[in-house]
């Protein structure tokens, strides 16, 4: 091969390797484009939500045949998107029909994110949870706002403990030309169809045999505390255990972090028609960390039931092994700030009342300095473990009170064996003090 042979094929092959480098380009940059990561925090399920939110795009040949829906319009429904006869079709086989879905709005409306969306949104939010309840992929919703879809999804997570092999979703944008005109959404589930079915058969085994103390003639505060209590006495905080950000580580294993707990009480809740809500957000030490929202009556208060349990504390004080912490059974936003930052997308109410308050409710809520006072408040205060739980109405009588009780020694008027050393445990963001023989 002479020398001008070899430049001509260096040259060939040099201008080869700069087309397949621009084509390997290309091919990464559109495909980038069609497939982006649109939240989440990576593949994996995260602490606080679906492990993978994946967005594609398809552009449309302007050929398709967009169709009214064939089983009527109704006052009720209203569509955005722009559906084909395939479309309608899809949705059927999922289960959203006319009558399906104006049922299912209806049926939704006791869950607190549904009943705090702006009204257009509840069709949409009604459309996703049959797609998730029948176990279906790749459906045609109402509507064609991304936005919305994801907005709807976080309400779905903040309502839906039900829900636990969902982990995250993809959607399918369809646009002619620039204009979106249609979406389907298609739910990740991390478990087949029949073990689903038989997670649900022992979650109902669970839930049966909680229930079955509560009688249902009890005030709703008294049902919450029950469930609080039995959540507490029957599960054990464990990082370890399989499934541990939903409710089936509870039913399967009596073990579970913190959004277990906090799912289990908002499914068994929701079973006796209390509405609740998942609170995610973190410990103001920067854990992340998941709590309820309870509804009772017409106010609303927090409460977290993994700080209510008390072997999660072991570490830091095993005095309080055999016993169940109430600080944290239907607080305030205030006194629940003290502790614990909200981070919800979903909109939180702020809760002043105390009437649902636990050392409210039980009278062991002191106000005043005095042994009538005291009287009353210890001689309600026993609860298991052999301790004595009072809670301060503010600072200035939190820190009397322990001047009174602890500095002055008036504790032992009230405790049972007054010649027994008295210990005790104070939460001076709570004003509760706790004492023991």
């Amino acid at each position: 091969m002479d020398n001008f042979t070899k430049v001509v094929v260096r040259i060939a092959i040099g201008l080869a390797c700069i087309l397949v480098g621009i084509m390997i380009f290309f091919a990464i940059y559109f495909k980038i484009g069609d497939t982006m990561i649109a939240g989440g925090k990576g593949d994996d399920m995260s602490l606080f939500g679906m492990g993978k939110f994946i967005l594609s795009e398809i552009q449309l040949s302007g050929e398709e045949k967009f169709v009214d829906n064939p089983e009527g319009e109704t006052d009720d429904l209203h569509f955005t998107a722009s559906l084909t006869a395939l479309d309608w079709k899809k949705r059927s086989e999922a289960g959203l029909t006319n009558a399906s879905v104006i049922s299912s709005m209806k049926k939704l409306e006791s869950r607190y994110a549904y009943s705090v969306i702006e009204p257009e949104l509840r069709q949409l939010y009604a459309e996703m949870y049959l797609v998730l309840e029948h176990y279906a992929t790749q459906v045609p919703l109402c509507s064609n706002n991304i936005t919305d879809i994801k907005y709807i999804a976080e309400c779905l997570y903040v309502d839906c403990p039900e829900f636990f092999y969902h982990t995250g979703y993809e959607y399918l944008i369809n646009k002619l030309k620039d204009n979106v005109v249609k979406v389907e959404y298609s739910p990740i589930y991390s478990f087949s169809q029949s073990d689903v079915e038989e997670m649900k058969t022992a979650i109902n085994n669970y839930a049966i045999d909680c229930l079955a103390g509560i009688d249902t003639a009890w005030e709703d505060f008294y049902k919450v505390q029950y469930i609080y209590e039995y959540l507490i006495l029957y599960t054990d905080y464990d990082e370890t255990v399989d499934y541990n950000q939903t409710i089936c580580s509870v039913a399967l294993y009596s073990r579970s972090v913190c959004l277990g707990y906090a799912r289990m009480m908002q499914y068994l809740l929701q079973e006796l028609d209390i509405q609740t809500a998942i609170v995610i957000g973190e410990t103001k030490d920067g854990v992340s960390h998941a709590w309820n929202l309870i509804k009772i009556g017409t106010a609303y208060y927090y409460t977290d039931p993994t700080w209510g349990d008390a072997s999660y504390l072991q570490s830091e004080n095993e005095e309080t092994l055999s016993m169940i912490n109430y600080d944290y059974l239907c607080v305030t936003t205030d006194e629940l700030s003290k502790t614990h930052l909200i981070d919800s997308s979903v909109p939180m109410p702020r809760c002043v009342f105390k009437y649902d308050n636990y050392f409210v409710r039980h009278n062991c809520f002191v106000s005043s300095i005095g042994n009538e006072q005291f009287d009353k408040a210890f001689g309600n205060a026993y609860h298991a473990g052999g301790a004595f739980s009072i809670k301060c109405s503010d600072e200035n009588i939190f820190a009397d009170t322990e001047k009174y009780l602890i500095e002055d020694g008036n504790i032992y008027r009230f405790m049972p064996s007054p010649s027994e050393p008295v210990r005790y445990i104070k939460n001076e963001n709570m004003y509760t003090y706790t004492f023991f023989q």
